[in-house]
């Protein structure tokens, strides 16, 4: 009887918003359903805690995507959760991949977000 309260009572998942895109150094994508064409331009900075390393400050990285009908937005990890401004949408980072190597060349990067409609 408890057992059947609790999982009446636990909260719905609840689906996130939008579409999640992944996009490499340079790529466009257009999600279709709406949604305007995104492109990953860059990477304009990268002080993010290196891979197998322990940091005290987590660091941050800051990239610019190019969104049609919207221009450039600058996202940062630092304020992940956040959605930011994109004319009639609004976007999410969820992740910049790999980490930083310093040993290594510069990575490939791999660009997560969420974008929605407003």
């Amino acid at each position: 009887m408890v057992l059947a309260l609790v999982v009446a009572l636990a909260p719905a998942a609840w689906a996130e918003p939008g579409v999640e895109l992944r996009l490499a150094l340079s790529e466009v994508l257009k999600p279709g359903d709406g949604l305007p064409s995104v492109r990953f331009v860059g990477v304009t900075e990268d002080s993010r805690c290196p891979a197998h390393a322990v940091c005290v400050w987590q660091g941050r990285a800051d990239v610019v995507i190019d969104v049609e009908g919207a221009g450039r937005v600058e996202l940062s990890t630092e304020e992940r959760g956040r959605w930011w401004d994109a004319g009639r949408w609004m976007v999410q980072l969820e992740s910049l991949r790999p980490l930083p190597d310093p040993s290594g060349p510069p990575p490939d990067y791999v660009l997560t977000i969420r974008i929605a409609t407003r």
